[in-house]
């Protein structure tokens, strides 16, 4: 009788550590805003930061993400959006072959494969679409902006890919 008893004990007291350690990333997103606002400012961009999605600030920029209820349990689908600064304003006659090479090592060396080229605007935005031929759900993508040097890197689930975009379209430039 002890056992099944301490049994039921455990199991109770690993179901409530892992709900505890899993439920708080529901609220990073809606708590990220509430605190912040639906905005980021890097450098002189304004960025819109979609409403399930929180920011971390990295070495090389902020850094949008979404995480799945469950992680670190989880891992999928999740999103990451990384800005970024490329050491001068992107033309497209002029750096577009280096992108498409750069791009291509990065996404070599991790197994993905090319899938598609996306303009976003008109000529504002320039993406390489990247995806895994044993998962087709992860997608990585990286995208310049005409005129700036703003590197906009996407990994994550590709239900996600439409936020890419949208954070994108939602960029404006502000005055110095």
């Amino acid at each position: 009788m002890i056992l099944p008893k301490a049994f039921k004990w455990v199991l109770r007291i690993l179901l409530i550590f892992a709900i505890t350690l899993t439920l708080p990333v529901v609220f990073l997103g809606p708590l990220w805003h509430w605190k912040n606002g639906d905005f980021i400012y890097h450098n002189q961009w304004k960025i819109l930061v979609a409403p399930s999605f929180f920011v971390s600030n990295t070495a090389t920029g902020p850094s949008l993400w979404k995480l799945p209820v469950g992680f670190p349990l989880r891992h999928d689908p999740y999103a990451v959006i990384g800005i970024s600064d490329l050491k001068r304003p992107f033309e497209y006659e002029a750096d577009y072959q280096t992108f498409i090479n750069s791009t291509g090592m990065v996404a070599d060396t991790q197994r993905y494969q090319f899938l598609r080229e996306v303009s976003i605007g008109t000529k504002f935005a320039h993406c390489l679409e990247y995806g895994l031929p044993n998962n087709s759900a992860k997608s990585f993508a990286q995208c310049t902006v005409e005129h700036s040097n703003l590197m906009v890197s996407f990994r994550g689930h590709t239900k996600y890919l439409p936020v890419l975009v949208s954070t994108i379209r939602s960029m404006s430039e502000q005055s110095k």
